[in-house]
């Protein structure tokens, strides 16, 4: 009797054993799974990443070939162009009287 109820029990404690080992297996495919999903959306969203990256360099580098052509604009003839004239005398403001002073 007590080598029937012992071999209940070793059958008991392996199917658990078994249970639990089925268990994590499952439970390590569905982390596989869903790391393996999410490392694909990052791939795809770095691709999408770097595609929007291209569009806005190319932005910039119009905008900067813009700037310069414009900066190129702005010179002397320019300047005369708009009426300004040039001063005959550099002339700077200066305060006659020392503030501190002993």
């Amino acid at each position: 009797m007590t080598k029937v109820l012992a071999g209940k029990i070793e059958n008991q404690g392996a199917k658990k054993l078994f249970g639990i080992v089925i268990f994590v297996i499952i439970m390590a495919g569905c982390f596989y799974l869903y790391f393996l999903g999410a490392t694909i959306k990052g791939i795809i969203n770095s691709s999408d990443n770097t595609k929007r990256l291209q569009t806005v360099s190319s932005e910039y580098q119009q905008l900067e070939e813009n700037y310069y052509t414009l900066l190129g604009r702005f010179n002397l003839e320019y300047a005369h162009s708009l009426g300004f004239v040039d001063q005959p005398k550099n002339e700077f403001a200066v305060r006659e009287i020392a503030v501190a002073q002993r």
